[in-house]
């Protein structure tokens, strides 16, 4: 039986099959069955299957899918939901929450991403027995027989039989090992060297050390034996049995080994040299003995070779075959006319003596004499410096003396401090820990005796006095204008003429200033004064009261009674109120307030009144509209609700002129009349009553509505009538709608709709539809098409856009796309701006930017890439080539545009100029191997910089500065400020612009 194209049936011994399309198809083979519903098998939302000779099931929810085959079963949501399971093994995911895994081999969980990439990670070997735990920061791990515990990044822990260890960064580290004897601890760092104290024991190796930072270490392996002074800075080491020598001396910079077969000894910047057996040619030197600057001197020899390199100046490499020297280091010259002389082993010694000034130099010397001046230094040990108004003179680690013009400096650390400055005449003297004298001028004095234990002060220009005692507990000071006393923690008080304040501690706080003032007597008494403000409280919460120039409020026992006063809105209109279990009337049980002609008062929530003489209102049981029963009554308005089973109210209806008839509402099972399961609401024109569910009814002026089993558009039979539209639904199958767009539309603006399979035109599976020129159909989620007087869409499987297929065609512009295939675009140009015409292709990709080749021609822009490889772009603004990689997240870029220009092939080097040199914004910068070297320029300025800041050399219109890290800073500039300093404000000076000079040392005076 057929009814075309809708209904079919066909039936037969062993097979038969029913199609209503598009509802349902059904066929029936055999042992086989399948049923599809919204569609035609196998493009349906639902498909049914089942093999009863192989027991398969399968059943597919539009993107949902079941299958069973056997022992065998799996579920798929795509593409958050998976699950499959068989007899050996399970696989599901609920993505991105859980996933699971399990077979033979072991089982993982991950939660809240995707194990291994999750927030907890828990996995079980079943072969090794392995067991692997992170939650977050929290791991842990078991592998017979070892387990380890790490919260990372601050704690872990290990053990196994015969071996442990526990680490708590950066406090302690502790690790045991019962094999051998083996323990290891240490404290305050990493777990092995860089800490403040570490011990070391292993019976195996015969090891015992331990070390404690910057105090002592010591060590012992075997016949090895290590102490150290200062650990790591001062060490030495020997075994009797090898031979063996080491020493360690500002570790570092100074190291000495010494065994039958090897030497080796280095000063670091200055030499390193080693004789080593092993040594066979100059080719087995490694790069950094060759072509480092340090160290400035190296040498490496054995009987047969050797090897000299001082910087890059001079080197000398011997063998049987030969030898090959180049030495630029010793010099000497001579003018006996100028009575000058230079000479020197260059870079260990420098003499010069020229006129009636000389110049030493050596590796730790230092030596510059002129009449006026004079330099000298034993580095680091020895400073002094000497100028016609100032002399320093600095013998580390103990003895500084300074003297310039009025100011004298003498120490000797700790013990013995002098100074005097004659410019403000003050000087002081301190004899560590016993005495101490200040003095400035003649009138100020303060002696320090075991201070802190006691000091005093006197001060005879401003009659001041004071004087502490373990300080800064105790503290008293008298003067005309200021007074303090301190005994803490129990008393304090301070006095001026704009301020005061008392403590006694904890009873009695009194504070006072320009703001206002406050007093507190814990817990009895208390009050704030401000200039339009006051609060005063008794016995804490008993009694409170706040007022202000138009306000006052008042409270008894906290919220068992207040009062409030308000005339702050207008200035005329007083309110007032009573309250009784509230903070304040408004929201107390029991109130009674007044606002003018208005009063208000309730018994929460027995019952509540309010009157002004116009309107009367009675709520009992309840607050206002959600009383239990309430009234209200005016001249035009009355209502009256006994919730929640009836309201009734009457009303006029002012906007249909003063004398309309009045409104009448009644509802019945509900707590307001729009939310009651029967609504009756008529007058003379208007009509709306509705018993919930069963139907709805509306009328107006501007037409009618009805609805049956719901209510509007969520019923199962809706009809509605207009001046400007019509609806027919029968939910969820069938849906008519028309519309006019203006009262007095022609057919032509007529909108209609038709759908299937939905609630509305709009949202079917199958839909027909037109608004004017415009046509629109679709069958969900096979095609979509739309045409209109300027265009045309088509689509497949899918719905416009975010289909697979789409086209769109209109005069001045054409699009397609198959995805993930090919997507086109072209818009043509227009007539009067002829460069806003655009041509887009891209290949393999989801759109253009996202694709692996795309080509593009937007005016006279042209642009085109194919990804990773290459891409370039073209225009009126300039071009640019990016070499493996897109834009400047490559390997090589290379950028021109008007006025610039940039470079780069990473890491290698960069480069980029904007401007002309002789335009005031020309800019370079330029770098080779990222910080190895680099230049900057911009107008004037310029800054040179050598393995990040080793070497620097920057120059500005106004200054200039000369860094060599970390001995050597220098600064000048156009005003004639000047400053120098060795190894960071070790010793240095400043030139002020006028020539006053002053003098840094050891980084803090």
């Amino acid at each position: 039986m057929s009814v075309l194209p809708l209904y079919r049936r066909q039936t037969a011994p062993d097979k038969t099959q029913a199609v209503l399309f598009p509802a349902y198809s059904y066929f029936q083979e055999n042992e086989k069955r399948r049923l599809g519903v919204i569609g035609y098998s196998p493009i349906t939302l639902f498909d049914f299957r089942r093999d009863f000779g192989t027991g398969e099931i399968n059943r597919r929810w539009l993107w949902a899918f079941y299958q069973r085959k056997g022992q065998e079963t799996s579920l798929n949501f795509f593409p958050l939901i998976r699950h499959k399971r068989k007899p050996e093994d399970v696989f599901s995911y609920f993505f991105p929450f859980y996933n699971y895994e399990r077979d033979a081999q072991g089982r993982t969980l991950g939660i809240l991403g995707y194990a291994p990439l999750s927030l907890v990670d828990l996995r079980q070997d079943y072969q090794t027995g392995e067991t692997y735990k992170r939650y977050a920061l929290v791991t842990y791990r078991k592998r017979d027989p070892m387990t380890s515990l790490s919260v990372y990044p601050l704690y872990r822990q290990q053990r196994a039989p015969g071996e442990s260890s526990t680490e708590l960064m950066p406090i302690f580290y502790h690790a045991r090992k019962t094999f051998g004897n083996y323990i290891h601890f240490s404290m305050f760092g990493l777990s092995n060297y860089a800490n403040i104290f570490e011990y070391t024991r292993d019976d195996g190796r015969k090891l015992r050390s331990w070390h404690m930072a910057l105090v002592y270490g010591s060590s012992r392996e075997g016949s090895r034996s290590e102490k150290s002074i200062l650990w790591p800075f001062f060490r030495s080491a020997h075994n009797p049995e090898t031979e063996e020598k080491d020493l360690n001396l500002l570790w570092p910079l100074f190291k000495r080994y010494r065994n039958p077969d090897y030497f080796s000894e280095r000063f670091l910047p200055f030499y390193a040299r080693a004789r080593d057996s092993e040594f066979k040619n100059f080719s087995e030197l490694p790069p950094w003995a060759l072509f480092s600057p340090l160290p400035a001197w190296y040498r490496v020899s054995n009987d047969k070779y050797g090897f000299n390199r001082f910087l890059w100046l001079g080197w000398l490499t011997r063998s049987p075959d030969g030898r090959k020297d180049v030495l630029l280091n010793y010099y000497n010259f001579e003018n006996n006319d100028l009575e000058t002389r230079h000479r020197g082993l260059f870079p260990l010694w420098h003499q010069s003596k020229w006129q009636d000034r000389s110049l030493s130099v050596a590796p730790l010397w230092l030596s510059y004499g002129e009449p006026q001046h004079a330099f000298r230094t034993l580095f680091p040990l020895h400073w002094y410096y000497r100028s016609k108004n100032s002399a320093l003179e600095v013998n580390l680690p103990l003895h500084m003396r300074y003297e310039g013009g009025t100011y004298r400096f003498n120490a000797l650390f700790p013990f013995y401090y002098h100074l005097l400055d004659q410019e403000i005449n003050s000087e002081l003297k301190y004899y560590f820990p016993l005495y101490g004298f200040y003095r400035r001028g003649e009138k100020v004095r303060r002696h320090l005796l075991l201070f802190p234990l006691w000091s005093r002060l006197h001060e005879e220009d401003t009659g001041v006095n004071s004087w502490d005692a373990l300080w800064p507990l105790f503290h008293y000071e008298t003067g005309p204008q200021r007074a303090s006393t301190r005994l803490l923690p129990l008393y304090w008080q301070r006095r001026s003429p704009e301020s005061q304040s008392v403590v006694a501690f904890p009873l009695y706080w009194h504070f006072r200033g320009p703001w206002g003032s406050q007093t507190h007597l814990v817990p009895f008494f208390g009050r704030f004064l401000g200039e339009n403000f006051s609060l005063s409280y008794t016995l804490g919460p008993f009694w409170v009261r706040m007022a202000q120039r138009d306000y006052d409020r008042t409270n008894i026992l906290g919220a068992l009674v207040s009062r409030r006063r308000d005339k702050r809105l207008d200035g005329q209109t007083q309110k007032s109120g009573f309250g009784f279990l509230g903070l304040d009337p408004q929201w107390s049980l029991f109130s009674l307030t007044r606002e003018g002609p208005l009063l208000n008062h309730r018994l929460f929530p027995l019952y509540s009144y309010q009157t002004d003489g116009y309107t009367n209102a009675l709520a009992v049981f309840g607050l206002g509209r959600l009383s239990f029963f309430r009234s209200e009554q005016t001249s035009d308005y009355f209502e009256q609700r006994f919730s929640p089973f009836y309201t009734y109210s009457r009303a006029k209806v002012w906007e249909k002129g003063i004398n309309a008839a009045a409104m009448r509402t009644i509802s019945l099972l509900g707590f307001y009349p729009e939310w009651s399961l029967f609504y009756n609401r008529w007058s003379e024109t208007d009509v709306s009553r509705w018993l919930f569910p069963v139907y709805s009814y509306q009328r107006d002026e501007n037409g009618k509505d009805l609805a049956f089993l719901g209510g509007g558009p969520f019923s199962l039979i809706h009809a509605a009538d207009n001046r400007r539209w019509t609806l027919r639904r029968f939910s969820p199958f069938v849906s008519y709608e028309r519309k006019k767009n203006s009262k007095e539309a022609s057919d032509s603006e007529e909108a209609t709709g038709l759908g299937l399979l939905g609630f509305s035109p709009k949202w079917s599976l199958i839909s027909l539809r037109r608004e004017g020129a415009v046509q629109t159909s679709w069958l969900f989620p096979l095609y979509s098409r739309r045409i209109d007087r300027q265009s045309s869409d088509f689509s497949m499987l899918g719905y416009q856009q975010m289909s697979l297929f789409y086209s769109k065609a209109s005069p001045g512009a054409r699009r397609s796309r198959f995805f993930p295939l090919y997507s086109y675009r072209r818009q043509e140009a227009d007539k009067e701006a002829p460069a806003s015409g655009s041509t887009t292709l891209s290949l393999l990709g989801f759109f253009p930017p996202l694709s692996l080749y795309c080509y593009k021609l937007e005016g006279a822009e042209t642009s085109h890439r194919l990804t990773p490889f290459y891409s370039y772009r073209k225009g009126r603004s300039g071009r640019w080539l990016a070499l493996l990689g897109f834009q400047r997240l490559s390997l090589f870029y290379s950028a021109t545009k008007a006025g610039a220009f940039s470079q780069r092939l990473f890491p290698l080097y960069g480069y980029r100029r904007e401007g002309r040199p002789e335009e005031p914004d020309y800019a370079v910068n330029a770098d080779v191997l990222g910080y190895l070297a680099r230049y900057k320029r911009s107008g004037e300025s310029s800054d040179f910089r050598l393995l990040y800041r080793l070497v620097r050399l920057s120059r500005t219109p106004d200054v200039t500065e000369l860094e060599v890290n970390p001995v050597w800073d220098s600064s000048r500039s156009k005003d004639g400020a000047s400053s120098w300093s060795l190894l960071g404000g070790l010793f240095g000076r400043q030139t002020a612009p006028g020539g006053r000079k002053t003098f840094r040392f050891l980084w803090l005076f």
